[in-house]
């Protein structure tokens, strides 16, 4: 118990890691996925299960090939 006491903020920091680690495949996601509202929508209603959570974090994290943003076609003209 003296090991949680060294640091006084403690209490608040856990909180907010766990906030970010849920909310970590609609933070993935928002960096430009073309499903973005379906996965926040998932994420929301199925990601305190560890089995949505984990599909939702491995759509978030899957290339997104139709995202033109990301990657680019190389044999347009420009």
């Amino acid at each position: 118990m003296t090991e949680m006491n060294t640091w006084p903020y403690w209490h608040l920091a856990l909180p907010v890691l766990l906030f970010v680690l849920y909310f970590l495949p609609t933070i993935i996601a928002l960096l430009g996925h073309r499903l973005t509202a379906p996965i926040v929508v998932v994420n929301l209603i199925l990601g305190w299960t560890l089995i949505g959570w984990v599909v939702v974090l491995v759509v978030a994290c899957w290339p997104d090939r139709a995202n033109p943003r990301r990657y680019p076609r190389k044999d347009l003209p420009k």
